[in-house]
């Protein structure tokens, strides 16, 4: 996983950007908060995400250019069909 985001191969190497290899190891610390609910046949959820990625192991990549940021999400889900037959918990 951390080839795909972090690696920089040698066709890619700009002036600005020079090769990477990437290190597996520790890829950081995310923190989420969030509310969801269900209105009928529609569900609706919001969250707020937190990424900290000091110490990663991947922190010297030249893609990576910040330690840690925050993220908002909001997702709405419409179920327009269900099953005859449904499992509960």
């Amino acid at each position: 996983v951390h080839d795909y985001f972090y690696e920089v191969d040698r066709a890619y190497v700009t002036p600005w950007r020079e090769a990477y290899a990437a290190e597996s190891g520790y890829t950081g610390l995310r923190q989420v908060v969030g509310v969801s609910r269900h209105y009928g046949d529609v569900y609706a959820s919001l969250s707020l995400n937190y990424y900290n990625l000091h110490n990663a192991s991947n922190e010297q990549s030249p893609l990576m250019r910040q330690d840690d940021y925050l993220s908002l999400s909001f997702a709405l889900v419409w179920i327009f069909e269900k099953s005859d037959r449904l499992v509960t918990f």
